[in-house]
């Protein structure tokens, strides 16, 4: 379950990619803006709200208003502006020419390198209206924004590839960390992880050695000869690791000896 919700997580993440780089290159020729707006009347007085998103010349500035509106010394400038924004809860999306990267200098704040975060909370005054803007803004270059979507599906692929290695190396028998051959050896390597992988039919391949007389030993105990001929019959099957190494050093001692 974990897995396929990292998948799904790495999908989204993946679309989410793909959509900012297409609006990094469209952002030099378009100005696109989309966000939620509401916006409520109490008579000649207003409040408008809206979070959005503002898409310029390589550059993504997250905004959320708030501006409060009263009437200013002409009622009916007033009364226009109330008609010219109705009341209304709803999403909204605009595009205009570029502006240039968007750094919102007429407001208190920093930017340097693409990054920024501006605040306003300052009055202005028009022949109309009184307006009260307490804005707030962050920017972000587009190149940042694609990086960070680009590491959940870069990992995902990673975490995918290394598995399939892990798995085709443990099936050919070796070592899953770093591909050492391990069917030739019964014991792990120095620094592994667990016990190595059994290879399918090593039991008959092991009672076909000993039959054979295995290795050197094999060859040391098949000529011996006299007693160590006569101790080495059926003792390759009982006996393994160091106690065989053992055995096998004392018939060469044996046949030295004799």
């Amino acid at each position: 379950m974990r897995r396929k919700l990292f998948t799904l997580a790495a999908g989204v993440s993946a679309v989410l990619c793909v959509g900012v780089c297409v609006l990094w290159v469209r952002s030099y020729r378009v100005n696109d803006v989309d966000g939620w707006y509401v916006n409520h009347w109490d008579g000649l007085a207003g409040k408008t709200r809206a979070w959005g998103i503002n898409s310029d010349s390589g550059g993504l500035a997250f905004f959320a208003l708030n501006r409060s509106f009263s009437p200013g010394p002409d009622p009916v400038k007033a009364i226009e502006l109330k008609v010219d924004n109705p009341e209304l809860s709803k999403p909204g999306f605009s595009q205009e020419p570029s502006y240039g990267y968007p750094y919102m200098w007429d407001y208190r704040g920093w930017g340097r390198f693409g990054f920024g975060l501006f605040w306003g909370d300052r009055p202005s005054y028009g022949e109309y209206e009184r307006t009260v803007r307490n804005d707030h803004f962050m920017v972000l270059p587009d190149w940042f924004v694609a990086l960070m979507c680009a590491m959940l599906p870069v990992w995902r692929v990673a975490s995918g590839v290394r598995r399939r290695r892990v798995a085709a190396r443990r099936r050919a028998g070796c070592c899953p960390a770093c591909g050492y051959d391990l069917r030739a050896t019964a014991r792990p390597l120095p620094g592994m992880r667990g016990r190595p992988p059994r290879r399918r039919g090593s039991g008959h391949e092991a009672q076909a050695l000993h039959a054979r007389g295995g290795g050197i030993g094999g060859a040391v105990l098949g000529t011996g000869g006299g007693l160590g001929g006569d101790l080495s019959h059926g003792a390759p099957g009982l006996l393994d690791g160091r106690r065989r190494a053992r055995f096998e050093a004392s018939m060469v001692r044996i046949r030295l000896v004799g």
